[in-house]
């Protein structure tokens, strides 16, 4: 007998010896690459696998691909390719970070006047919100019975709305109006015909302002100077009535498609845009600089509006999807994901955690930010909610069924039904005193109590 030591590379290189069916040196080539497999630092949690994967230039996953697929895929690839895991561990770590941020984190980075707005908006929305708090404590401090026979009162009074004029202030559908809160007795028009004309409260036209030859379908009246507003058509301009100039005081360009909604931040120092460009935008009132530019949806966005205490924003669009933004952070919180057809209406409740939406699906949708979904539906109109409007307890929505709808902001009941214009009704507004509408009729008309 031999007293050869025959060493173990020996029998896996030289000797093919068979035992069962399989040859000794496969066999050991099978066992050292088990041992081997034992030895490499693979991970076993999925996302450290993915970032392995991803920093060996492979696919992240394959499809029906589990997680114990996966890891068994970076094993072999380990194997085969005879990658030392464990030199590269430091350098691979350091590139997975890095891809991670890239690929999942993906930002654009703002400018400092980006910054800066983010820091006022947040000391502003903070004050704002230690303001609307204080006040809702003590409003819960009221008696039931006391809301109560407020709230009928309201309610009551909703009721007895009937037209109390109308006038025809344009050529073309007039698709936008509103009054200026700070001074009831004015109110602005926007029409297709590209004008934008002042009435007061008899619907006498005081002025008007052209400088945009696309349809005005945009206006709202600054929060903080009674004499200023903001209209979009083709641009966005700022217009101050007591100013003997026919031109714009200023316009902001950026967006590359029509422009749909405007909105004054509840400061009065921003605006935000909706375009059919699929983007709104966040632009500085002063300079009139573009501060934002928002992604995300992925068709027109159409309309949007601040939370009062202008901490968040809201937009909703025709692709059915509506989004909360904080502003503070610049990131989504909440999605707004139900109706089943584009929403054309959207509007914050003063209480600041509601949200309405209204849609080509007839429906008025009902938001709660402190539940992250909807609360109730409204079956509000047979036709496009073209607007809807929040004021005091009262919800007013718009319609292309001819009709302006009045509904309670504490149970959504319809409480009246505003019928005179002869066709489409496009926009909605109201204020304690009296509601404003207009049409594809060209008229702009009043509802007061009888």
């Amino acid at each position: 007998m031999s007293n050869e030591v025959v060493s173990y590379d020996d029998l896996r290189e030289d000797r093919d010896y068979e035992s069962g069916g399989v040859q000794v040196g496969e066999y050991l080539q099978q066992m050292e690459n088990k041992r081997k497999a034992n030895l490499l630092l693979v991970p076993t949690d999925d996302d450290a696998v993915k970032a392995k994967l991803r920093s060996l230039g492979e696919p992240i996953t394959y499809f029906g691909e589990d997680k114990a697929d996966r890891r068994q895929r970076l094993v072999d690839l380990v194997m085969n390719n005879n990658i030392d895991l464990a030199a590269n561990d430091v350098e691979m770590g350091e590139v997975d970070d890095d891809d991670d941020i890239e690929d999942e984190e993906f930002y654009t980075p703002g400018s400092q006047e980006l910054l800066s707005a983010r820091q006022f908006i947040t000391t502003f929305s903070l004050e704002k919100a230690q303001a609307r708090i204080s006040n809702q404590l003590k409003e819960s401090s009221v008696s039931m019975t006391k809301q109560l026979t407020i709230r009928r009162g309201i309610n009551d009074r909703v009721k007895t709305f009937e037209l109390g004029g109308s006038q025809l202030a344009s050529t073309r559908p007039i698709s936008y109006v509103t009054i200026n809160q700070n001074n009831t007795d004015q109110i602005l028009s926007g029409s297709w015909s590209g004008n934008i004309k002042l009435l007061n409260k008899k619907l006498e036209i005081l002025k008007e302002f052209n400088g945009d030859e696309g349809k005005i379908s945009g206006l709202d009246w600054s929060p903080t100077t009674p004499n200023l507003f903001v209209g979009s058509g083709n641009t966005i301009s700022l217009w101050n009535t007591e100013s003997e100039e026919e031109h714009p005081t200023a316009t902001f360009n950026g967006h590359d498609n029509r422009i749909v909604r405007t909105k004054f931040h509840p400061s009065g120092k921003y605006i935000a845009s909706a375009s059919f460009d699929q983007t709104w935008r966040l632009w500085d009132v002063e300079t009139q600089q573009q501060l934002l530019l928002q992604e995300g949806h992925s068709k027109e966005v159409y309309t949007l509006g601040f939370q009062n205490d202008g901490a968040l924003l809201a937009s909703a669009g025709l692709d059915a999807m509506g989004y909360v933004w904080d502003l503070r952070i610049g990131k989504s919180i909440m999605i707004l994901n139900g109706h089943i057809k584009p929403i054309y209406g959207l509007d914050w409740c003063d209480n600041a955690y509601q949200i309405a939406t209204g849609s080509a699906d007839g429906s008025i949708k009902i938001w709660d930010l402190r539940m992250s979904k909807d609360i109730f539906t409204v079956p509000a109109h047979n036709k496009i909610v073209s607007e809807v409007k929040f004021h005091d307890k009262v919800l007013a929505s718009s319609s292309y069924d001819g009709t302006v709808k009045l509904y309670s902001a504490d149970n959504w009941v319809t409480l009246h039904t505003l019928e005179g214009h002869s066709d489409k009704v496009m926009s909605v507004d109201l204020t304690n005193d009296y509601i404003v509408s207009s049409g594809w009729d060209r008229s702009v008309k009043i509802w007061a109590p009888e």
